[in-house]
């Protein structure tokens, strides 16, 4: 992410990215798994699934339309260095989880 926007000349790229099968199957495996360990979670809490998914999708969509909102409004203007802080953000926190768990 860091890269790429490192590389980026701050323009919005409004061609949609080429996906490879093998990207695909990828992208639905992790769902997959994340869906499984989530459903593990809700059985094991007794969590309401209806409440959840009540909170889960609102929160989704008020945070992307939001994000939706703020990215096409200030994009243009700041895109390349929301790229450079969002990778030193995934960074932090890929940092402060392998921290957590190895010590």
């Amino acid at each position: 992410m860091i890269a790429d926007a490192a590389r980026s000349d701050g323009s919005v790229d409004n061609r949609a990215p080429a996906y490879t099968l093998s990207a695909l199957l990828l992208a639905a495996v992790a769902t997959s798994i994340d869906s499984l360990v989530a459903g593990f979670g809700f059985g094991v809490l007794n969590a309401s699934v209806l409440i959840a998914l009540a909170v889960i999708g609102g929160t989704t969509f008020a945070l992307s339309f939001a994000g939706t909102y703020a990215g096409r409004r200030f994009g243009h203007r700041s895109g390349r260095y929301v790229g450079i802080g969002g990778g030193l953000v995934l960074i932090a926190i890929g940092t402060k989880i392998l921290v957590d768990h190895t010590l």
